[in-house]
């Protein structure tokens, strides 16, 4: 992970208290609907045919794993008159009601950088040694099965 990377995932995780939840609202236009986790495009095509709104950029935040580490996936929710709104289905197997969605503070060509160079990012980042260590162990076990 870069260095820019590294910083970046650190304040967000510092703001993680100032996370939001939320809520999932379903729509459509006519000939459209939100497709599965394509969440940039739906709310862009969304603002367009909808100019009262507004395309807000930031990251949903799951909580730490047992190895401390936080997963951090970019999305893009609504902002319509004031309230957040998500309207990109998930996976059911996800549970939106345990993500929370922090904001990217920041100019919108920052954002796609980021997106596009960590769309998705386990902080604090996995080192090759316990990669390593992890797979040996792994390993270990098929081979005592």
């Amino acid at each position: 992970m870069s260095p820019e990377c590294d910083a970046y995932f650190r304040q967000l995780l510092e703001r993680v208290k100032f996370g939001t939840k939320v809520p999932y609202r379903e729509v459509r236009l006519i000939g459209w609907e939100p497709k599965l986790n394509e969440c940039h495009a739906n709310v862009d095509h969304w603002t367009q045919h909808h100019p009262e709104t507004k395309a807000l950029r930031g990251w949903l935040f799951w909580e730490p794993d047992e190895a401390g580490r936080c997963h951090f996936m970019a999305h893009s929710v609504l902002d319509d008159s004031g309230s957040l709104v998500d309207i990109t289905p998930i996976d059911r197997s996800t549970p939106r009601d345990a993500l929370l969605f922090l904001e990217h503070l920041g100019a919108e060509d920052d954002f796609l950088r980021m997106r596009i160079a960590c769309s998705q990012v386990l902080y604090p980042p996995i080192t090759v040694d316990e990669w390593q260590e992890s797979h040996l162990a792994l390993l270990g076990e098929a081979m005592d099965s």
